[in-house]
């Protein structure tokens, strides 16, 4: 959506920026998820072979983090434990990605196996990068549209920044505008995967099929189970 005119002197200004954003984003020793996607080669030690992403084995330790859920109340990377949760970076009023996201993952919902009493449950979360905007009961009617194993959670600038250092994921800020004014926010698009312990499991790369996902999912879960026997 860049004036064509403007494109180079602007694209030279954002690859500075964004090169210094992305030093500062990542922990030290963190790897984002592009270059480690772009390292990534098919799995040879019985670790399941994603068609839509890959499996992080061993799983990453997520640093501490606080947000606000759709509830109004704060959560912290333990609100991750216990369960398998798919997280993904957003907006309610982002007007392509996140819809089309939001529908693929109600498909993946509706595709994998339900959880018995032996086995944790599965949720999905909205991170709202848009907080002037994103109220909690604003989050709460807009994920719940699509379907209630899906909730809401954002947070202040800081902590969202703090979130996606922890999932080592670019996060830029909303832009200093009106909440009443039609502005867009830059977020990324891959579906993260928490295992129960918490840790980053997998991740899932665009375009989302949530069929494609809920077979990827119901591999990890099984494989997960063996290696946690």
């Amino acid at each position: 959506m860049s004036i064509k005119n403007a494109v180079v002197p602007v694209a030279a200004v954002l690859a500075v920026i964004g090169g210094w954003f992305v030093g500062q984003m990542l922990p030290s020793g963190g790897t984002p998820v592009s270059e480690q996607l772009a390292r990534y080669t098919p799995p040879t030690d019985g670790t399941p072979a994603l068609s839509g992403g890959h499996v992080m084995h061993p799983a990453r330790t997520v640093s501490p983090f606080t947000l606000v859920n759709d509830e109004s109340q704060a959560v912290d990377e333990s609100a991750l434990e216990g369960q398998w949760t798919f997280l993904f970076m957003g907006y309610t009023h982002c007007p392509d990605i996140c819809p089309v996201t939001m529908v693929e993952l109600d498909q993946l919902h509706q595709n994998i196996a339900p959880a018995d009493a032996e086995q944790p449950a599965v949720h999905s979360l909205l991170v709202s990068v848009d907080p002037r905007r994103d109220t909690p009961e604003r989050l709460k009617e807009y994920t719940s549209y699509f379907n209630e194993a899906i909730g809401g959670v954002t947070g202040e600038n800081a902590q969202l920044e703090q979130f996606a250092k922890a999932m080592r994921i670019v996060y830029l800020p909303a832009p200093d505008e009106p909440a009443d004014s039609n502005y867009l926010v830059d977020h990324s698009a891959q579906i993260i995967l928490t295992n129960p312990r918490g840790e980053l499991q997998a991740i899932f790369t665009p375009p989302h099929s949530g069929a494609r996902m809920a077979q990827d999912f119901e591999q990890i879960r099984s494989w997960y189970a063996e290696q946690s026997s």
